[in-house]
């Protein structure tokens, strides 16, 4: 099985875009992590390596690494911190047709939400850098 996935990972670094492929993939899996869609990170982290032309099976990787249950303990406080500070104070009044329970959450999610958009738009290009220099060192870049 070794062999199997050696074989596996030489022709995924040799496929036309090789190591830069698997780099755009593994940023789309950071980008995809930081954002608080539970359950539906690893479909958000392929739908981001479609159009970035990045492997879907580093996007899955790289999202599996960091968008955990013991990760998400750090990333959830950080991207509710950021979010809150850079959207506005929301308007106190409450949207009658929700339970009460989800119009006092809303501005929470919102503000989670923003700061997970943040943090992944850098954690992205900090993980394409990273790869690409990782593959690079490597020796399996080409020129």
């Amino acid at each position: 099985m070794r062999g199997e996935i050696a074989t596996a990972w030489a022709a995924l670094l040799g496929s036309p875009g090789g190591p830069a492929r698997v780099a755009r993939g593994a940023a789309a899996g950071a980008f995809a992590a930081m954002i608080p869609v539970f359950g539906a990170h690893l479909l958000l982290a392929v739908a981001c390596a479609v159009p970035l032309r990045g492997t879907k099976a580093a996007a899955v990787a790289m999202c599996l690494l960091l968008g955990n249950p013991a990760t998400h303990a750090v990333i959830l406080p950080l991207s509710y911190t950021i979010g809150s500070r850079v959207l506005p104070t929301p308007p106190a009044p409450r949207e009658d047709w929700l339970p009460a329970w989800v119009s006092d959450a809303l501005p929470i999610a919102e503000e989670t939400l923003a700061g997970g958009v943040l943090l992944g738009l850098a954690a992205g290009p900090l993980a394409f850098l990273l790869v690409r220099a990782a593959l690079r060192g490597a020796g399996r870049d080409g020129p």
